[in-house]
């Protein structure tokens, strides 16, 4: 009899946590007031009425329970789950972007209705974010850059897009339609630098799917701008993905140093890499780094980020992580998994169990594609240490980290 397929990222399995997720929340009673006064409308963090200290209980019980709850894993259940607190329970997030429609400009509504909140603040992001976001809204209006109307396809101005680094420079990029003013586009770059923002973007996107991606039509001032983390450099774009709180990623990739220390690894694999932050951190343990990313703009920027850090022992691979893996040739001693919120392809992971490389470490922003993707990984691996980060404070969002050895035969 043929084999079915596993159905990846189904929406029962998504049901069954945000429901686990609920169920333990409600059992909670709030014990703080919301900061901004957006919260009743806002769907940008939903946990306010909660103290930071109640959040984290709530995250690493549903966890907790969804492990217990999820059939294969009684091994995982067995191991003690350690959360791991932010510094910053507010003003943490280094990226946000806010949709602009006709209706209003900021995030979209939670509370049961259509449209988007007209935002006076936002308490996720540092003051001078949100200061540079309503200069930026106000530029555009000033100039009459007509916000993009979702339903009817209309308009120019999409998204404005903020990012701040620890070190305190800020790069906004504006994503329109191709539709929008040259001169006018200029003169709102022009008033941002003059404003002390280092970077300005002008993206352009026609697509009818709502997406705040787009392709550079022209860039004023700095190309890039540039974060440190746990004392590597790293290059940032309009595009380049990087963790959103700075200080728990630093402790989550800490995490992963210290296994691949721990297990004396010398060859790594870091599949789904990104823009290479975890090759750049942890490099310097290892003889040899093999990095898989297939976005492009992610591959130009892992380059600029090996480069800034004086990096030479990773070879930077562009191409699907599944289809990597098939080579004949290929051997794993240690691999880092970091897939899309999505998990990994069910012929990704096959794969890996054949090529059976001594130890694994999977961080996932997402506990239901996590566990599906362990199911399989668990008829060879067996976890030793399971960790929750709370990546992002006063929303029902983290990160696990799971670190896995082979089982012995």
């Amino acid at each position: 009899m043929a084999r079915k397929k596993r159905v990846k990222g189904n929406a029962k399995a998504k049901e069954k946590f945000m429901q686990v997720f609920a169920e333990v929340r409600w059992k909670h009673r709030f014990d703080a007031e919301p900061k901004c006064q957006h919260f009743e409308k806002c769907g940008g963090c939903t946990l306010q009425q909660h103290s930071y200290e109640q959040q984290i209980d709530i995250k690493k019980q549903a966890l907790e329970r969804l492990v217990k709850e999820t059939p294969g894993m009684s091994s995982l259940a067995k191991l003690e789950l350690e959360a791991i607190s932010s510094e910053r329970d507010y003003k943490y997030r280094q990226r946000m972007d806010f949709i602009v429609t006709p209706e209003g400009s900021g995030q979209r509504r939670c509370d049961g209705q259509q449209g988007v909140v007209e935002l006076e603040e936002c308490a996720l992001i540092e003051n001078e974010n949100y200061a540079i976001y309503a200069k930026t809204l106000d530029l555009s209006r000033e100039f009459s850059i007509e916000a993009y109307d979702q339903k009817n396809y209309t308009g120019c101005l999409r998204y404005i897009i903020i990012r701040r680094t620890r070190t305190g420079e800020q790069l906004v990029s504006l994503l329109t339609t191709s539709s929008a003013d040259d001169a006018k586009m200029e003169q709102i770059a022009q008033a941002l630098l003059a404003e002390g923002v280092n970077s300005v973007y002008w993206n352009v996107n026609d697509n009818r799917v709502d997406d705040s991606l787009g392709e550079c039509r022209k860039f004023w001032g700095q190309e890039f701008i540039q974060e440190t983390l746990l004392g590597r450099d790293f290059i940032l774009g309009p595009l380049t993905f990087f963790q959103a709180n700075h200080e728990v990623a630093s402790a989550a990739y800490s995490s992963v140093r210290d296994f691949i220390k721990e297990c004396k690894a010398r060859q790594i694999h870091d599949l789904y890499s990104g823009t290479c932050t975890m090759p750049v951190i942890f490099g310097d343990l290892v003889d040899s780094v093999t990095a898989v990313e297939n976005f492009p703009e992610n591959v130009r920027m892992a380059g600029k980020n090996l480069e800034a850090n004086k990096i030479s022992n990773v070879n930077l691979i562009e191409q699907d992580v599944a289809e990597f893996l098939q080579q004949e040739d290929l051997a794993m001693e240690f691999s880092v998994l970091n897939p899309p919120r999505k998990g990994m392809h069910e012929q990704a992971l096959r794969r890996i169990l054949e090529l059976a490389p001594a130890n694994l470490a999977y961080l996932s922003c997402s506990p239901r594609s996590l566990l599906e993707d362990l199911g399989i990984l668990f008829r060879e691996y067996k976890p030793v240490k399971i960790q929750l980060f709370d990546m992002f404070p006063q929303t029902e969002h983290f990160e696990t980290l799971v670190l896995l050895t082979k089982k012995e035969r």
